[in-house]
C-alpha cells in the first residue's frame, strides 16, 4: 500500500511540475525517484570514532540492500562538539557528502517533522520508517532491526559494536581505511615506535568532564592502574622493559592526575602536532602491539584497526547508561572500570 501511495505522489509531483514548470517540485519528484531504488543515505555524525561505526553499518546495510551507500557528513550542530578530523581523512575512494541541496535539506526536514508527528499520534514504527523513508537507530550499540531499513532510506544511529565490521571482513566488504597523507611527525613516530615497542594507554578528558556528559564518565587512574597489571600479565610480567606512551585530549591534565604515580614516572606523552591530522594519532595507536583504551570511540578504532595487540577496555563504558550491545570483542581484556569523580584544575 505505501509503494503504491509512493509512485502515485511521484507520478502527481511529476504531472504538477509538467503543468506549471514548477522547478522546485521537479527536483523534489526527481529526488525521490533516484533516491526510490539506487541507494540509502548513512548519515555520519560526531567524532571519527562515531562517524567510522556508522559507516560499518551503512556499508553492511547497502551491502544487503544491494545498493549504493551515499556517507554523508553532517556538520555538528550549535550544542555539539567540535572536532578536528573526519572520515574523509580516511577514505581515498569513498565519496563523502559533506552538503545537501537546498531542496534534499527542506525534504529531509519535513520527514523528521512527519516523523515526529506519526509518533506522537502513536503510529507503529515500522509504518513510519515506511511512510518518511527515515531509518532512525533506537540503539545505542548493534542494532538487530537495521536490515528493516529500506533502499531510498535515511539511515541515522551511532552503531557502535563491532559485528558490523565483522560481518564486512568476513565478506571481503570492508572499506580501505587508510590515512589521505602523512605528516613527518607521524613518519618518526612509528619508527620510534617500531624500535621501542611501548605500550599505548589513552586517556579521554574534553568534553566528558562536562555535567552534560556526566553519564559518559571520565576513567580515572585506578582503572589505567589495573589495565597495566592485565598487560604485564599477557606479557609475563615483562611489562618493566617496555616504555609507556600516553594520549589524551588534555595532556596538560593528565600530567597532573597521574602525577607521583611510580608507574607513570617515566611514561611518554605523545601530542599532535597542528599541522597534523588527529586521525594519524589514530594509526601511530593502532601499530602498537600492547594498546589500553579509553572509553572513546576513537581509542577503540585504534585498537580494531591494530594487528592482533593485546587490546585492554573498561568493564563499563558508560557510567550512569546502558553500555552499548555487542562493543567490546570477545578477545579484549577488561579491567574495572573506576571513574573520575573531580579533575585537577590546570593552572
Amino acid at each position: 500500500m505505501f509503494e503504491t501511495i509512493s509512485r502515485l505522489g511521484a507520478l502527481l509531483f511529476r504531472f504538477i511540475c509538467s503543468s506549471w514548470d514548477l522547478g522546485i517540485l521537479k527536483q523534489y519528484s526527481n529526488l525521490v525517484h533516484k533516491s526510490k531504488t539506487h541507494q540509502v543515505t548513512i548519515e555520519l555524525m560526531g567524532g571519527l570514532g562515531n562517524q567510522l561505526f556508522a559507516l560499518m553499518a551503512g556499508t553492511y546495510a547497502a551491502y544487503k540492500l544491494q545498493v549504493k551507500l551515499r556517507p554523508y557528513l553532517r556538520k555538528p550542530g550549535p550544542t555539539e562538539s567540535v572536532h578536528k578530523s573526519s572520515v574523509r581523512s580516511l577514505l581515498s575512494d569513498v565519496p563523502v557528502v559533506t552538503s545537501l541541496s537546498k531542496v534534499e535539506r527542506v525534504w529531509l526536514a519535513l520527514r523528521f517533522v512527519a516523523r515526529d508527528f506519526a509518533r506522537r499520534m502513536r503510529v507503529p514504527t515500522r509504518w513510519i520508517s515506511r511512510i518518511t523513508k527515515l531509518y532512525v537507530s533506537p540503539v545505542v550499540g548493534y542494532d538487530k532491526s537495521l536490515l528493516a531499513a529500506k533502499p531510498g532510506d535515511f539511515i541515522t544511529g551511532y552503531f557502535q559494536t563491532h559485528r558490523y565490521m565483522d560481518e564486512l571482513k568476513m565478506i571481503n566488504r570492508m572499506p580501505k581505511l587508510a590515512l589521505t597523507s602523512e605528516s613527518q611527525w607521524l613518519q618518526d613516530h612509528l619508527q620510534k615506535l617500531e624500535a621501542t615497542n611501548p605500550i599505548i594507554i589513552h586517556v579521554r578528558r574534553g568534553d566528558y568532564l562536562l555535567e552534560k556528559n556526566d553519564f559518559i564518565g571520565a576513567l580515572g587512574v585506578n582503572y589505567y592502574l589495573d589495565a597495566l597489571r592485565l598487560v604485564d600479565r599477557d606479557l609475563e610480567h615483562q611489562i618493566k622493559n617496555r616504555p609507556i606512551w600516553i594520549f589524551s585530549d588534555e595532556p596538560s591534565l593528565v600530567r597532573q592526575e597521574f602525577a607521583g604515580i611510580s608507574e607513570f614516572e617515566s611514561a611518554q606523552y605523545i601530542e599532535t602536532p597542528d599541522e597534523a591530522d588527529p586521525a594519524e594519532s589514530l594509526f601511530l595507536m593502532s601499530a602498537a602491539s600492547s594498546i589500553v583504551i579509553s572509553n572513546s570511540t576513537f581509542s577503540w578504532w585504534s585498537a580494531a584497526l591494530s594487528q592482533g595487540a593485546t587490546v585492554v577496555a573498561p568493564s563499563k563504558w558508560f557510567k550512569k547508561s546502558e553500555d552499548p550491545d555487542s562493543l567490546i570483542p570477545s578477545t579484549w581484556l577488561r579491567a574495572e572500570s573506576s571513574w573520575l569523580e573531580k579533575p585537577p584544575s590546570v593552572s
